[in-house]
């Protein structure tokens, strides 16, 4: 009985198949060919029975399939073999999903018979992208006049350099459907591998966690919210990073790789003074460039940089008071200033002190006049002509993003600049740890392995006080002292 069924469901995917191919090629609208809709029904009603007859107990009583509120809605649920839930918001939708779980399991059943027979929708990888990036355009705000802000703008141009990067031609064409988990860590192995054949070079264990999974987060998310298919991917006892880490290059890169060099942080600065030199260019208040230049000498986070005020400056004690930090909302992309810094975690204690060099008075000396010949009045010392704070997201960020790819660099951010500035200037310079650390706004751990290269003073000092104990040792001996 059960092969009868198996032959009939086969045929009937093959007559709706065949009859959709004709119906095409006569130019009749799918809705309007009976013969094809029948078919359709046909083949509706037999998969609810296969299902009926799969989808049982362990005495062979049939599992309970029932309506139920779930997170506010209301959905049709039923229990798997193994327990798990499985949800749709329709009947028949969960009857597909349950079809094709025992389908993929069942020799008898070929399932490309059953791609694609949907006359109304494209289910393939591809298209089921498409409409998820669509999605996530529209929650960023943007519209045919409103292009959204930085940041949802590079995430949007990440996620279409991520899926050109990570999904080939013919994964993109799979019927989203029918794909397993299984199906989907075979296809990740298989391009992990042709990566590093084609570049010589395993992908990085973050590339493929926040780039290659993020792509398949997006496209399987939007199916789950939207009922199209199970949720696989977000589903981590199924689909963990760790389980490909033997593919992928789990080195971190140290603080030296991440970090500009004393000759690309010249580079920058001589562009930035040319441009001061074309006030009719870049404006008369070169603001961008006196960002670049202060964190050279401060090592400060770009959020401090957009809230400082002139009144955080002291130029007779020279020092400046970092106490706030320039924060977006992710969800109104608003952008604010808070009082707190981010070592401090939301519980204002004072901020840091941070010391000016002669360097650091002269920059913000030379800002200061061009403020004033620009007519920019405002408290803080980054501003808009109007006084505003400057958002240094939608600004700074962004200069330093051109700067970088107009030299080559395969850095482009202030974090690079701080790494900078503890390693090339202060730890030269004699400047204890602890007192890195301060300056810096972080504890000392994170200062010696994440910002600290140069560092080897440590040995240095080891080796003077053991060569000292050592000799002091070796005196007494000779003197014959105890």
């Amino acid at each position: 009985m059960t092969e009868d069924l198996n032959l009939q469901l086969v045929e009937t995917a093959r007559s709706v198949n065949h009859r959709k191919t004709q119906c095409l090629n006569r130019g009749i609208m799918m809705d309007d060919d009976v013969v094809l809709q029948g078919l359709m029904n046909v083949l509706c009603t037999l998969k609810k029975e296969y299902v009926l007859k799969n989808h049982v107990n362990k005495n062979g009583t049939p599992k309970r399939i029932e309506q139920k509120i779930h997170d506010g809605k209301t959905v049709w649920v039923t229990r798997l073999k193994d327990g798990s839930k499985k949800t749709a918001l329709t009947e028949e939708r969960l009857y597909d999903k349950l079809f094709t779980i025992y389908a993929v399991e069942d020799p008898n059943i070929n399932l490309d018979e059953f791609k694609s027979l949907d006359n109304n929708h494209n289910y393939s990888v591809r298209a089921i992208f498409k409409k998820a990036f669509a999605e996530k355009a529209e929650s960023f705000g943007f519209t045919e006049t409103t292009e959204g802000t930085v940041s949802s703008v590079n995430t949007l141009d990440r996620y279409r350099q991520d899926y050109d990067r990570f999904i080939d031609e013919n994964f993109a064409k799979e019927d989203i459907r029918f794909l397993q988990p299984n199906d989907i860590k075979k296809y990740c192995i298989e391009t992990l591998n042709r990566l590093h054949s084609e570049t010589g070079e395993f992908v990085k264990y973050k590339a493929f966690k926040d780039h290659f999974k993020a792509v398949l987060r997006l496209i399987w998310g939007y199916a789950d919210e939207h009922d199209i298919c199970s949720d696989i991917i977000s589903n981590r006892n199924k689909f963990k990073t760790d389980d490909f880490k033997k593919l992928l290059d789990c080195s971190k890169p140290k603080a030296e790789e991440k970090a500009f060099d004393l000759k690309e942080i010249e580079l920058i600065d001589e562009e930035i003074g040319k441009r001061m030199g074309q006030p009719g260019k870049y404006g008369i208040c070169y603001t961008n460039g006196y960002m670049f230049r202060l964190s050279r000498w401060t090592g400060m986070r770009v959020g401090e940089l957009g809230s400082l005020k002139w009144s955080d400056i002291n130029f007779s004690k020279k020092t400046i008071h970092v106490h706030t930090q320039q924060l977006k909302n992710h969800k109104t992309y608003e952008v604010i200033n808070v009082p707190w810094t981010k070592a401090e975690q939301g519980n204002p204690s004072g901020g840091r002190f941070i010391p000016m060099f002669p360097q650091t008075i002269a920059i913000l000396e030379e800002l200061k006049e061009k403020q004033q010949l620009a007519g920019i009045k405002s408290e803080y010392v980054f501003a808009n002509p109007d006084g505003s704070f400057i958002s240094v997201d939608s600004q700074y960020i962004q200069f330093l993003q051109r700067i970088s790819k107009k030299f080559g660099f395969g850095i482009s951010n202030n974090h690079a600049i701080r790494i900078y500035f503890n390693s090339y200037v202060l730890v030269p310079a004699g400047v204890s740890l602890p007192n890195r650390a301060k300056i810096l706004g972080h504890s000392e751990e994170v200062n010696l392995k994440y910002y600290t290269f140069e560092d080897r003073e440590y040995l240095v000092d080891v080796n003077i006080k053991v060569t000292t104990y050592i000799s002091t040792i070796e005196k007494k001996d000779e003197t014959g002292d105890a």
